[in-house]
């Protein structure tokens, strides 16, 4: 009988010790980091004047996808650092017009980035920048090429 009522509580403590818990990871409320903020996404486009030569945007979300309307120059691209919080990303999609070889963007203030991204003619191109408290700091690049 010992051995039944032990195998019994043996069984209960490794079932509740697997058991998965349903809490959020960051707080008790969903879509809340362990700062007690809401994490949004937000969209902002940018629609560049003939030959405009910089950008400046100024996001405040957790997740900013930034949308560079058609690249008719090289562009420098800066980003605020006012609003935004550790861990915060944003992601820059690039297109390029189809009148010459390709686009040269130049990552300005607050921007720590692996170089130039160069966008072929008619293409897109995407960088992504994670904020580590002082700076946006390139997370990864893609270029399409087809």
């Amino acid at each position: 009988m010992k051995k039944i009522i032990s195998l019994i509580a043996l069984t209960l403590i490794v079932t509740f010790a697997i058991a998965q818990s349903t809490t959020p990871r960051f707080g008790t409320t969903s879509s809340n980091d362990n700062t007690g903020r809401v994490l949004t996404y937000g969209y902002i486009n940018v629609n560049l004047a003939t030959a405009q030569a910089s950008a400046y945007q100024i996001p405040n979300y957790y997740f900013t996808t930034i949308r560079i309307q058609t690249l008719t120059h090289a562009l420098t691209d800066s980003v605020s650092v006012t609003y935004a919080h550790l861990g915060d990303h944003i992601e820059m999609i690039f297109t390029a017009d189809t009148l010459t070889a390709g686009r040269v963007v130049t990552f300005g203030n607050h921007l720590k980035s692996a170089g130039t991204l160069t966008v072929a003619k008619s293409k897109k191109a995407t960088a992504i920048f994670v904020f580590d408290g002082t700076a946006w700091i390139e997370e990864d690049r893609t270029i399409c090429t087809n």
